[in-house]
């Protein structure tokens, strides 16, 4: 029996009660509102019977897109392991759903991987889950590679060349690390970034991170224009970071676009627990020395470790000891930021390594002041100082910015 648009809106109140009485699936996604899965399908000039793929939590954009006259859905899934009574059912739901529709498929790859799916996709269109949790809460993915990134990567793979990727992620693809940012970015990115809404952040107040709606082509081209909600038009090849404020966008710019010496942070020469080992290791040492820190120095434990701000002391002497080096905590605020050529850093610490104790204080002293500590603290990604501090300029801030750039950055104190 064809259904119409009242079965398919009682279909979604039936899915968004469930959510209400905890019936939802193991990652931490809410049904998206209807009007802004119509503008993400009404957005796509594609024919009704290309092959769209939909991460979708509670089959709002699969209904939706069914509506409109789409014929080749398929609703990607995973099978689940350690699944509540309550996931159970939503689960079942969802498949039941599927099966009952001669347009509709429920998918899950061989092996559970989709690096052994062998379909391509047209679209692939979807809130991706931006964690997952298993039936004790368990969550997978990490700061630099969360789950909705593995997601987006695996998706481009998934699309044939030209196919479309819209998805709703965290704001972090623009504006967050470089690894992601460079993704969508600069002349090496991967994919053409073709519109961007910031105002999608509006529908998920209460998430605990800025959310924002993007449409990509599985293509790289010269000249392509990323369309802003807010009116811009930039070339792609030329940004390296977006956000929803266009004066700290146009600060940023001009800092990466100085001919000036950048800060050179790195990690390359940090105290990381694993490096260590490899080096003890080598030399017939017990590699348990690399994590055995203590809050007090002595004869044994002498050296010490800048961790996130706070001074621990090992007895392994790393490898840049005695270089002077410039310590930037990315966790603790107000960071202090602090030099010396005894110390070594953590990966919670950006390190940025001297020729020269005047040229450790210089490079303090150009970052300590409340400008570019404001800069800094507004690009933090989920409260961390990101590797963005490496693309500004070593040098006074005044002689960088315009006066109404710095004008700007002084009302906000």
């Amino acid at each position: 029996m064809t259904k119409t648009a009242a079965d398919y809106n009682a279909l979604r109140e039936v899915f968004r009660t469930n959510f209400r009485q905890g019936i939802k699936p193991v990652d931490t996604r809410q049904p998206i509102p209807d009007e802004l899965a119509l503008a993400m399908i009404q957005e796509l000039d594609v024919p009704k019977d290309s092959v769209i793929g939909v991460f979708d939590a509670f089959l709002i954009l699969t209904t939706h897109l069914k509506e409109q006259g789409f014929t080749n859905i398929v609703v990607l899934e995973n099978v689940h392991k350690g699944l509540t009574s309550l996931q159970e059912k939503y689960y079942n739901t969802v498949k039941s759903v599927c099966d009952n529709s001669d347009s509709i498929t429920y998918y899950v790859p061989p092996m559970n991987n989709y690096n052994r799916c062998d379909m391509k996709f047209d679209v692939i269109i979807g809130n991706p889950p931006y964690q997952s949790g298993n039936g004790s809460g368990d969550k997978r993915g990490s700061a630099t590679n969360p789950l909705w990134w593995q997601i987006t990567k695996q998706s481009v793979s998934l699309l044939k060349d030209g196919g479309i990727l819209s998805f709703i992620t965290p704001t972090n693809i623009l504006s967050g690390g470089d690894i992601f940012t460079s993704y969508v970015f600069g002349s090496d990115r991967k994919v053409d970034l073709r519109t961007v809404d910031f105002s999608a952040d509006d529908h998920f107040k209460g998430v605990g991170t800025q959310i924002c709606r993007w449409v990509a082509v599985n293509d790289v081209t010269d000249d392509n224009v990323v369309n802003v909600n807010d009116g811009r038009n930039l070339l792609t090849q030329d940004v390296i970071k977006l956000s929803d404020n266009v004066m700290l966008d146009n600060i940023l710019m001009t800092l990466f676009s100085s001919t000036v010496d950048k800060f050179n942070f790195n990690s390359k020469d940090q105290y990381h627990v694993n490096n260590v080992e490899r080096q003890l290791k080598k030399q017939g040492l017990p590699v348990e020395w690399a994590k055995d820190l203590k809050e007090t120095q002595d004869d044994v434990y002498q050296y010490p470790v800048n961790m996130n701000g706070k001074i621990k002391f090992t007895r392994v002497k790393w490898k840049c000891n005695g270089d002077w080096k410039v310590f930037y905590p990315q966790l603790q605020v107000p960071a202090q930021i602090t030099i010396a050529n005894d110390v070594e850093a953590s990966p919670a610490t950006l390190t940025m390594k001297c020729d020269s104790e005047q040229d450790a204080i210089t490079t303090q002293n150009n970052l300590s002041s409340p400008e570019y500590r404001w800069i800094v603290d507004a690009t933090r990604q989920g409260g961390r100082v990101t590797w963005i501090l490496s693309h500004f300029p070593n040098a006074p801030i005044e002689q960088v910015l315009t006066a109404d750039q710095l004008s700007y950055i002084q009302s906000q104190f």
